[in-house]
């Protein structure tokens, strides 16, 4: 159907917008959203007219409270920011469903599409465990020395895989969050490591600072970037639309 067709452009210029904010400020407009959710709307809406299919109108209903329950436990845990929601929202409107159009796909996908789209964008984020595992081992390679204190293997591993170096002074920490950090809570004040942020909160810059000028930290920390997660939801649309689900994919080929 024609609707169809226009929702996955509109769906795919918002997104690409987005994509770029995301990038480039790590904040996105948000009429970026209402233009995808309103437009996307209406067009789901004329669609389920036209088609007077009732249990399509059962997957939409399925979708939007899918799609906003996973955005707003996500951005309530502090794993993703309130862009990364809305766009979930919008995308459980606007393709609560795999689209009508001559395009199938080569593996399943749910019957709430939005759901394919989160899963393949997840699995596609999981590459930066390899750029930073390349990363790191190149630093190795040149004789850089990543480790300045006795950590266990594990966490080691975990740094490796997950984290770089940033330069305390010459980091911009809007968009990268510190894995390691002095507690000055506690005294005498100790160095700390935390795998876990919250994406809407502000990176203390001067406790980071402090804890370099008083020994505590080295000049370059441990680290981790701020995914753009707008660009993976981008990326898992069109891995969705053209490939399908790679979970469901993956689960079929080992079961």
């Amino acid at each position: 159907m024609i609707t169809s067709y226009l929702k996955v452009g509109i769906a795919l210029g918002c997104l690409l917008v987005a994509s770029y904010q995301d990038y480039k400020t790590r904040e996105i407009e948000d009429y970026v959203w209402i233009v995808l959710g309103l437009i996307g709307g209406i067009l789901t809406g004329i669609e389920l007219f036209l088609l007077e299919n009732v249990s399509l109108v059962i997957v939409v209903i399925v979708s939007f409270f899918i799609a906003s329950g996973l955005g707003l436990i996500l951005y309530r845990f502090g794993l993703v920011g309130g862009a990364d929601a809305k766009a979930l929202m919008a995308l459980g409107i606007v393709l609560p469903y795999y689209p009508l159009i001559k395009i199938k796909p080569v593996f399943p996908v749910y019957p709430t599409f939005v759901v394919s789209i989160f899963e393949n964008s997840v699995l596609l984020s999981a590459s930066m465990v390899l750029y930073y595992f390349v990363k790191n081992l190149l630093l190795v390679i040149r004789g850089e020395k990543l480790f300045s204190d006795k950590i266990p293997v594990v966490r080691r591993v975990i740094l490796m895989l997950t984290c770089s170096k940033y330069d305390i002074y010459n980091t911009d920490w809007t968009k990268v969050f510190p894995v390691e950090f002095v507690d000055f809570s506690v005294n005498p004040p100790r160095k700390v490591y935390s795998f876990i942020h919250d994406v809407s909160t502000d990176i203390d810059t001067k406790s980071l600072v402090r804890g370099y000028e008083e020994g505590y930290l080295e000049r370059k920390i441990w680290g981790t970037a701020g995914l753009p997660m707008i660009i993976f939801f981008t990326l898992g649309l069109v891995v969705s639309l053209l490939l399908g689900d790679l979970v469901l994919a993956t689960i079929g080929v080992l079961v």
